[in-house]
Formats: C-alpha cells, sequence, structure tokens
C-alpha cells in the first residue's frame, strides 16, 4: 500500500468499535485489508476504506463485501492510438495469406 492511501491508515487507526469483532485480532484484521490490494487494487481497497469511515462501518467484513459486490468500472478502450493498426492492414494480410495458401 502506498503512504499517500489517506482512507486506509484512518481505518485502521480506529479503535474497532464493532461488537462483531471479537472474532479476531487487530493484527489479523490489518492484514487482512491490507492483503485485499493484490486482488482488488489500491485504488479499489481505498475507496472501500474510504465507504468504511463514510458509514462508520470499521469491519472488515464491510470492506470485503464492498470489494466483492462492487463492479469494477469498464476499461475504456481509445480507439486511436499509435499502437492500434488500421483494420485494412490486417485485411490485406489475410488475404495475401490465404492467396499465397491457395498456390
Amino acid at each position: 500500500m502506498s503512504v499517500c492511501d489517506p482512507a486506509l491508515p484512518r481505518l485502521l487507526s480506529q479503535q474497532f468499535p464493532s461488537p462483531n469483532f471479537n472474532r479476531g485480532s487487530p493484527d489479523a484484521y490489518i492484514q487482512g485489508i491490507l492483503s485485499f490490494h493484490k486482488k482488488y487494487g489500491v485504488a479499489r481497497v481505498e475507496e472501500a476504506c474510504a465507504a468504511a469511515l463514510e458509514l462508520e462501518a470499521y469491519d472488515y467484513r464491510f470492506v470485503r463485501r464492498y470489494l466483492e459486490r462492487r463492479c469494477e468500472p469498464p476499461v475504456s478502450l481509445r480507439q486511436v492510438d499509435p499502437l492500434i493498426r488500421q483494420l485494412t492492414l490486417y485485411r490485406d494480410l489475410i488475404e495475401e495469406k490465404t492467396k499465397e495458401a491457395k498456390r
């Protein structure tokens, strides 16, 4: 996790007022929250921690459920990029290869 993630340190510094917290140690709680960045990425974990702080839900399970149920934003693809070739180049290549194969 990056030091510049403001919601994560604030969430981890809470006194764990939730009555459900007695199931695990504070160390396990912190390690569990920190492990989410491997699967979900830093930005999504930060968003989940910010939501937990806003709702005062200082609970590992809230963060986990938020990450599991929150849809990932769709990846936006750029149509024009120097790395993307024009479709006509692919069409010409396919035509050329099929002609060679028929010979």
